[in-house]
């Protein structure tokens, strides 16, 4: 279990963790009363993600940055087999195909929910779910499908009703401008107090790894405009390339995913001995 500073756990949670499972508790987040975390293999928590009382969260979970989760939420990344022998029973099957069953878990159904995330109160959300950032979901609705960023869903199962706003990446962003905060995909902290607390940085930090939503370009390529704030360790990977950041603001090339080149895409960065200031990006 690792926990960051002002993380809290209120009465009552119920902590159920196996040898070689993880729970990971970002900075200032809150988990309510009678909530039940059992991670499989890990359910991580981001900065500032509140989860009401009585949820249950389940399995490999990825829960992003101020996040606001409702009374009796489930969320889990588990399943059962029950088709592949259909006559035999599913405790059965579950024994049975056991191995290819945790073979693909890792990657299949981890559940993701992204940054500034609300969902309502009694949300069921199925494996292999990934909630993009900024969406919002209704009382007693069912996730049963990914939601593209930005979107309000409901019903069972949920569906998109109408958008909170209309996310379409751009070529460029720069964190001077409020409208491209939400291209700043993931990893960074972009409240309103952390912003005002940075701007003498002249970027968006990022403690830890990082995504950024861009329009690609036609040479398939991302620019990013950074330094690093760790006093000369920071190194930054995407794509095969890795750099050493400077102390002072300096541009960096990318290859973008090429799976990716031709439609609005994440482009995912790590960061090593951290943090780094994002000041922009483009693409070519």
């Amino acid at each position: 279990m690792e926990y960051a500073p002002g993380a809290s756990l209120a009465a009552g949670c119920n902590v159920v963790l196996a040898r070689g499972t993880r729970l990971i508790l970002g900075r200032h987040c809150s988990i309510g009363r009678q909530v039940e975390l059992g991670p499989d293999p890990a359910i991580a928590v981001g900065d500032y993600t509140s989860i009401q009382d009585r949820c249950i969260i389940l399995g490999n979970v990825r829960l992003g940055r101020y996040c606001v989760l409702s009374y009796d939420i489930y969320i889990s990344s588990g399943n059962h087999v029950f088709d592949g022998r259909p006559a035999a029973l599913i405790k059965d099957q579950d024994r049975e195909f056991a191995g290819t069953v945790d073979a693909l878990r890792s990657v299949e159904d981890l559940v993701v929910i992204e940054d500034d995330v609300w969902l309502g109160v009694h949300v069921v959300v199925m494996p292999g779910v990934t909630i993009g950032r900024g969406c919002v979901v209704g009382a007693n609705s069912v996730v049963t499908r990914s939601l593209p960023p930005y979107s309000v869903a409901a019903g069972v199962p949920a569906r998109e009703i109408r958008k909170r706003l209309e996310f379409t990446p751009p070529a460029a962003i720069d964190w001077q401008k409020e409208d491209d905060v939400p291209y700043f995909y993931r990893g960074f902290e972009t409240s309103a107090e952390e912003r005002r607390n940075h701007a003498k940085e002249g970027g968006h930090l990022a403690a830890g790894d990082f995504a950024l939503s861009l329009r690609p370009g036609p040479r398939g390529k991302i620019c990013v405009r950074m330094k690093d704030l760790s006093g000369g360790r920071a190194i930054v990977e995407s794509c095969g390339k890795s750099y050493a950041l400077s102390d002072a603001v300096a541009d960096y090339e990318f290859d973008v995913d090429k799976r990716e080149c031709n439609r609005p895409a994440t482009s995912t960065f790590s960061v090593k001995d951290g943090p780094v200031v994002v000041t922009s990006a483009w693409t070519r």
